[in-house]
This record gives structure tokens, sequence and C-alpha cells, in this order.
């Protein structure tokens, strides 16, 4: 604020009493000699000069570094992604994977350094392989890469193609990091030929962060040890962050795992351990396991986990092992037991609910001491925060029992609804958590009904979905496709919406069309949809089959024409469809 003439101390005849080389009062005026005057000029066209110098230093640097773009062994270091004006209609600028090429399964081998390397850092290295077969003409491959250093192949290209049919493949032209929508781009100098399998090969390195997202690392001490862990979390675009691959939900495929990791430790993933080998590799003794290739899955259900945890576990002659993993101490001490024996009862009654055997052979829990969400259904290896696993009942809380009941039973129910059938695209994303949210209550009312745990549905889920959905800031509980494209709008429908209005809606159709009559039309979904994706019009259609079938020849056609209008009604809207008429 300037000061009023009154309130002002320095006035010419104050500033007068000191000399100011340069500088000369008369009068009430400033003036300065034409020397000074000089010497400021020279000094501003020095400063203009210096500033100049160092950008131009800085942009002959920075293209310097981009056309090397790797270190002595061959690693990209710096990212130069071929750019475009924007808006582009470039395939590689939109966050949607073009749909001319499908993958068929994958052969991963990661190595993660559960200590510093030489920049203390640590780091995981690997090397992937994707079988993948063109449906549509395209010159184009394109599949999601973040955060990942490639070493780059004799040529400079970021990854090698070959036919696996054995013929010639198309010769890369170019290939770049597209960092603005996490893709990996090779532009090739023919097109691929339609209904040919191709196979792309990459090897690269990645951070061990301590984000709890992607491949990452958390720390826990024990017998005043400190020890490092090394575990994943995919879901929902993080996958991508560990190794080049299509990640989206609808581009299902086969994973085939090898992990390397240090002697002392165990190594899990999702498919059942085949074998675990001491190699040598780079001077360095390591254990190496190799694993079941998995089902046809999407990439956001891979799991890998590398500690030194031990477990208890299901009979050998059980048909599904069941293993509780978790901190050598807490699992000697018991805290595992009561997740252990709620989750085979579990599993049987969800196989007698969806009338569907349980896929897979395993189904491991692991309960993490640093873990980003309650849990997460990983199929085959189901990742856990502590307090969603553990239960001591010398002291802990009779709802902390509850919760990690309800919990192991949510994601149970994903083994069918989300992994074994998913949804094409995450606007969909309340037909897994929706449904898993629903039959939740009813496992759990199952293996404990004394406690009348379904009774808490209409308490925690109905009415938390109509306090949210009352709100400007809802949405429709199946938002069109178009507008959920980056990770964050993913993000953002991991809410309220998608988990308790979802649940509310089915405990309302079902009990409208009797649950007997809804998990005949679940079934009939499971089957016709399985290892594969769907829309929710596709649920709509099973269940309006059914009742179609049941109700149309008793004279009650009524559910049938409900159903087919069902969607219509409350999948596009905000809030609670109004009647009409």
């Amino acid at each position: 604020m300037q000061d009023s003439p009154e309130q002002a101390p320095n006035t010419p005849r104050s500033i007068s009493r000191g000399f100011i080389p340069g500088f000369s009062v008369m009068g009430k005026g400033f003036y300065i000699s034409k020397p000074f005057c000089f010497l400021i000029i020279a000094l501003g066209v020095g400063f203009a000069l210096a500033i100049f110098g160092l950008s131009v230093a800085y942009s002959r640097e920075k293209q310097k570094n981009e056309e090397k773009s790797m270190n002595e062994s061959g690693v990209v270091l710096t990212e130069a992604p071929y750019t475009t004006s924007v808006p582009s209609n470039e395939p590689w600028d939109n966050f949607r994977l073009p749909d001319n090429l499908l993958p068929e399964f994958y052969n991963i081998t990661l190595w993660p350094r559960l200590v510093k390397d030489e920049a203390g850092i640590y780091i995981f290295t690997g090397k992937s392989g994707v079988a993948f077969k063109c449906v549509k003409d395209t010159n184009l491959i394109i599949l999601h890469s973040c955060e990942l250093n490639f070493s780059l192949t004799p040529e400079m290209h970021h990854a090698s193609l070959m036919d696996l049919g054995g013929g010639s493949a198309p010769g890369i032209q170019r290939t770049w990091l597209q960092t603005q929508t996490d893709f990996l781009v090779i532009q090739l100098k023919r097109n691929l030929t339609v209904g040919k399998t191709y196979w792309l090969y990459t090897e690269f390195t990645g951070e061990l962060s301590d984000h709890l997202e992607g491949f990452y690392r958390s720390v826990y001490t024990e017998n005043a040890t400190e020890k490092v862990i090394a575990s994943t979390q995919m879901q929902p675009t993080s996958a991508r962050s560990v190794f080049p691959c299509f990640d989206e939900p609808a581009m299902k495929a086969v994973f085939h795992l090898t992990l390397l990791h240090p002697p002392g430790t165990v190594a899990l993933a999702n498919g059942m351990e085949t074998g675990t080998e001491n190699v040598t590799i780079d001077n360095q003794e390591v254990l190496q396991t190799g694993f079941e290739p998995t089902k046809k899955m999407s990439t956001y259900l891979l799991a890998l986990v590398i500690s030194e945890f031990i477990s208890i576990r299901s009979a050998v002659e059980a048909n599904v092992l069941v293993r509780i993993w978790g901190r050598g101490e807490a699992i000697k001490k018991g805290l595992g037991e009561c997740a252990f024996n709620v989750t085979i009862p579990i599993l049987k009654y969800l196989e007698s609910y969806y009338n569907i055997t349980y896929p897979l052979s395993k189904s491991d829990h692991i309960a993490l001491p640093e873990f980003k969400e309650a849990a997460m259904e990983n199929w085959g290896l189901v990742t856990y925060g502590e307090f969603s696993l553990f239960y001591d009942p010398e002291v802990s809380a009779y709802e902390e029992k509850e919760w990690v009941v309800h919990t192991i039973t949510h994601e149970l129910a994903h083994m069918w609804f989300g992994n074994f059938v998913t949804m094409r695209w995450w606007n969909d994303l309340w037909l897994n958590e929706g449904f898993a949210s629903y039959v939740s209550y009813l496992g759990v009312d199952h293996v404990q009904p004394t406690w009348n745990f379904k009774d808490l549905m209409v308490q925690q889920q109905v009415y938390s979905a109509f306090t949210v959905d009352a709100l400007v800031s809802s949405h429709p509980l199946s938002p069109p496709e178009d507008e959920i494209n980056t990770p964050l709008e993913i993000h953002q429908l991991f809410d309220t919406i998608t988990y308790s209005k979802g649940a509310a809606i089915l405990r309302m159709l079902s009990e409208f069309l009797s649950e007997s009559v809804f998990t005949q039309g679940l079934h009939n979904y499971l089957q016709e949809f399985a290892y594969n994706n769907t829309a929710y019009t596709d649920l709509w259609r099973k269940l309006q089959e059914v009742s179609y079938n049941l109700f149309l020849y008793d004279g009650n056609d009524m559910c049938v024409c409900l159903i087919g209008t069902f969607g219509m009604d409350w999948q596009p809207v905000q809030g609670v469809p109004l009647p009409l008429g």
C-alpha cells in the first residue's frame, strides 16, 4: 500500500542526506549522469546476451541427450515422444487402445531387487513377450507402457517383432513412447497380415517404488530386523508400469510368469508354483520360480509377491488349496486362523450359489503390512491390508471379525463376477463391485447365521446409496463409455454409487424376481460369457430370458416387460427414475 504524503518519511530532503553515485537531486527531481546511464545500458545488454547464451546451450544439451537417449547398457533413460498437435486424431493420442490387435498370451520374467542399487534406488528388471493376433489392417502396434526404461535393440528400437507362423514379420520403421497416453508406439514399414499371430519382445527396467501401486516395495520389522517385500497392485491401470501390455479389461490373455528372487524368500503369483531352482545371473545367486499358466484374464488381475512370509494351508487332499500368508510372527500367533476357518466354507457356498465350480487349483490370501486398499481380488492370489485378513480374538473388537469375514467374502465373490466374467470397460465397473457387495452379505449370512448379517444390507448399502445419489455430484450407475477414458476418470468410479447403489439395485431385482430365478439368470450369464467380457445389457438379456421361460406361460408377462426396460430406466440415469403416467 502506498503511503500518504503526510505519512511518507522519505521526502527528497531526507534522501539528499546520503550520497548515491550517479544520482543528483535538483529541486524536486532526480537526475542520472550520462556515464552512469551508459553503464546501466551496457549491463542490461550483457545480461540479455548471457540469458540467450544459456538458453542456446541448454537446447543443444537437451537435443544431444534425446539423440543419445540411452546409457552404456542400452537402457532408454530419456523419453522423446513423437508429439502431435492437440487435438489429434492419431491413434496414439487417444487414451483407448485401437481394436486391430488382440493379445493371446504373455511370457514374463521379472526380477525385483530388494536392496538398493549403486544409485540408491530399488529397481526391477524384466523381459516380456506377448503373442497377439492381427484382426484389422494396420501398420501400428500400440500397447501400454508407463515409466519403464527400455533396452534398445541393435536397430535402436524399443522392441523386436517376429511372425509366429514362420513367415517374415514387417520391419520396424520407428518406435517411441507417447507419455501423455501411456503408450509404446511401434510403426511398421508395411501392414500386419490379418489373421496372423505375431510375437513382440521387450526388455526393460522399472523402479520398485513405495507408492503402493504397480510393482512396489513395502517394509516391516520382525525380530528387530527390517525386511523388504515386493508386491503388486495393478487395478485399475498400473499393470502398464510393470511390463508393456494391452492394459484394458477386454484385452484378456493367458500369463506365463517366472520370478527371480533372493534366497530365503518365497515367490507367489496367480498360478500355482511349478518349481523353484537355484540359478546364477550376473554373478548373483538367486532363486527362479515358475508358475502354472493363468486362466484367460485381464491385466489388472495379475498379482506377484516376493517375501519371507509363511502360511497355514488346507489339507493336501482338498480340491482347492487354500493358504493364508503373512508375517511369521503374526501367523505363529494365530492371527490368520479366523480367515482360514471361513475361506473354505465361503468358497463352497459361492460355488453352490453360482452353480459353477471354482475354476482354479488354489486360493491364496496374503496380508501385506502396507497396502493401499482393504483388499484386491487378484485371481488366485488375493491381497489384503493386515487389518482386513488378521484377527486377534484376545485384543480385537468383535466387529473386526465381522470386517474380516465380510472382506474375504467380497473378494471371493469376485472370483466369478469380475474375474471369470469381466466388464468390457470401466463404465460398467458396478458389474464387478455391485455384485461382490451384494453377494458378500449372503455369504457372511451363510457362514455366520447368528449374525443376521443380511439384514444390515439396507442400512449399510441401500441408505448409503440414497444419500450419495441425491447429491449433484452423483453419476449414473453405468456412465456413457466415451465419458470414461483417462486413468483419473477410471479411478473416480470406485465410489459409493458403484458399490452401494449397484448392490441395492441387485437386491431389489432379486426380491422382484425371487432369489431362485435371479440366481438361475446369473448362472446362465456366467456360463455364456465365461473367460470373456460383457456390458450390463448382457446381464439384463440373460435375466429376461429366464423370466420369459418361467413366467410367460403362466400368464404373467409383466415380469418380462419390466426386465426388458429395467436397464433403460436405471442404468444411464443419475438418481432414482421418476414414474411416468
